[in-house]
């Protein structure tokens, strides 16, 4: 069993693919020309970009996931907003009907605070990555996106709270 766990880590390592520096074709790390223009290729820099390949790949994976993170909770920030607002949410009665809907709003804020996390994480591991490959510009435009989408969450449950505020006062009691 040893063998095939090694044959199989092995093999992972022998599968890694990267863009031929010529002609942008995808090549395997365990061929010695690219089959798309037929320059020979070297394994040690063969070995380097595969690598390379692998970090942008992971980068623009994540980065990914922070937008997708962040239109999520601003999603959930103006669905619960909507919800109230059409009647399909409706408040309990009591001295401050508002209060669910306030601590909901508040909620998503904090479960929000993950964004900048993930954008700081983010930063860290990957500011200096390099690379022409044209996917990488785009995530680093995700990871400000996503960094956008937090400050309106921020701005809009500081905002709500106190608009609810405002119009819990005007309400007539009953």
């Amino acid at each position: 069993m040893l063998v095939l766990v090694s044959a199989a880590l092995n093999l992972r390592d022998q599968s890694r693919i990267y863009a031929c520096g010529v002609c942008g074709g995808t090549v395997n790390t365990s061929l010695r020309e690219c089959p798309a223009c037929r320059v020979r290729l070297d394994p040690a820099q063969a070995g380097a970009a595969a690598d390379l390949m692998t970090r942008v790949t992971r980068a623009c994976a994540d980065a990914r996931s922070i937008k997708i993170t962040a239109e999520f909770f601003a999603i959930g920030l103006f669905a619960c907003k909507g919800l109230w607002h059409w009647g399909a949410m409706p408040l309990p009665s009591g001295d401050r009907p508002w209060g669910m809907l306030s601590l909901a709003w508040k909620a998503i804020g904090l479960a929000s605070l993950i964004i900048p996390v993930m954008a700081l994480r983010w930063y860290v591991r990957f500011q200096g990555l390099r690379s022409p490959d044209p996917d990488l510009p785009k995530a680093h435009r995700d990871v400000r996106i996503g960094l956008g989408f937090f400050v309106l969450i921020a701005l809009a449950a500081i905002l709500l709270d106190r608009i609810l505020e405002a119009i819990a006062g005007w309400m007539p009691d009953k």
